[in-house]
């Protein structure tokens, strides 16, 4: 998140470039638990790979869980991805679950992304693309709304390792971000 409540996206240089025009490639890279079933069952793949993981993502912020789940067949996470349909929570409006679904389509090729924009999605109607990437759209969260307790529920110092940590003393009313790193509990799991 910036300092001023924008949110960014971190590459992590796992990704392969210039996936355009119908490359495909093979290869486990990643975190298995976000990984399409092409990647698991070492086929080749594409871009696709990618929707797989924004609806896993997806589905994790809205309900908390992940659409599938360990062992369902007794086996491992991998056999579930490949073999089962996705398993949504109920509460999720008719909209975002018809998103999950084309994103979690089995067949890369009919998947959400490839078959058409994304951003096109009944879910996104009322995001202003354009604006939003120039950053007119005011942020979720303003920084200078967070509280104290805020800070503490959902705020960590970001942890850099070989160097000592400086102590810092949050008493005031009212916390900037400089300096801090979004840490949700749920993302551990």
């Amino acid at each position: 998140m910036t300092g001023d409540g924008h949110i960014k996206i971190a590459d992590f240089g796992v990704a392969v470039e210039d996936m355009f025009g119908g490359r495909k490639i093979k290869g486990r890279t990643g975190t298995l638990k976000y990984m399409a079933p092409e990647v698991l069952d070492m086929k080749a793949y594409d871009v696709g790979a990618d929707w797989w993981s924004l609806g896993i993502v997806i589905c994790k912020m809205a309900s908390k869980t992940a659409p599938f789940s360990d062992g369902s067949h007794g086996d491992n996470y991998t056999s579930s991805v490949i073999q089962d349909e996705p398993i949504f929570p109920e509460g999720l409006s008719s909209d975002l679950e018809d998103l999950l679904r084309k994103l979690l389509e089995k067949d890369p090729e009919k998947r959400l992304g490839f078959m058409e924009n994304v951003r096109k999605h009944p879910v996104f109607n009322s995001i202003d693309w354009e604006q939003l990437e120039r950053l007119k759209v005011p942020p979720p969260i303003q920084p200078e709304e967070l509280t104290t307790k805020d800070f503490r529920i959902h705020f960590k110092k970001p942890w850099v390792p070989l160097e000592p940590q400086e102590t810092k003393n949050y008493s005031s009313d009212k916390v900037t971000l400089t300096d801090f790193s979004y840490l949700s509990d749920t993302w551990g799991s």
